[in-house]
């Protein structure tokens, strides 16, 4: 089905909600590659200010953190890509063994939320997860919670090590296991050089 299609169909809200053009294709964004691309994998864009506020959080205390991802998934004339643009209210934890019991009732809040309340566009895309000593890999217990409570294929995880400043995401296609995914780091042009600015 095209986009002029769906919008027969469905309408023009629902059709911009899917349809749409990817961060490289935005003049105004600046999209910088990280990670081996195969071309086969679903595009991920992850923004540059979402990730800093969450590192920052992470790195605050050291008991282990999370927040739900909130973004998009659309399609472009490449195909289908995952938008990373907002997250949920950040929260620390006990130990990495109680994530799924404290994840479960803020996505249950969220779904609400997001189904009341924002727009069409706006999708849970996945759980970060800040965990010191973990090298930014996927351990068993965020696995775990990610299998048992985000359900749509690319889904992602995104672990953050704050003490090694190291970061993984990982995506699940459809019965399939979870793979390092390469993303997009997304900016507005211009705010790197300004935010280098700041810090002299």
């Amino acid at each position: 089905m095209d986009r002029d299609e769906l919008v027969r169909l469905a309408g023009e809200k629902l059709a911009s909600s899917i349809f749409r053009d990817a961060p490289t294709d935005v003049a105004s964004l600046e999209a910088r590659p990280i990670g081996e691309f195969t071309g086969n994998e679903v595009r991920l864009f992850i923004y540059r200010d979402v990730l800093d506020e969450l590192a920052f959080a992470a790195s605050y205390r050291h008991e282990p953190s999370f927040a739900v991802l909130i973004g998009a998934f659309a399609v472009d004339d490449v195909g289908p890509f995952l938008e990373v643009t907002g997250f949920s209210r950040f929260q620390h934890i006990a130990t990495l063994d109680t994530l799924y019991n404290s994840l479960k009732p803020e996505l249950d809040d969220i779904v609400d939320e997001v189904s009341m309340q924002r727009t069409p566009e706006d999708h849970i895309v996945g759980v970060f997860v800040g965990a010191r000593g973990s090298g930014g890999k996927l351990s068993a217990e965020v696995a775990r919670a990610h299998l048992s409570l985000f359900n749509v294929p690319y889904q992602v995880a995104v672990v953050s090590d704050p003490d090694a400043s190291q970061l993984g995401v990982y995506a699940r296609p459809p019965a399939s296991r979870f793979y390092n995914s390469p993303f997009w780091v997304v900016e507005v042009k211009g705010e790197e050089g300004e935010r280098a600015g700041e810090e002299e």
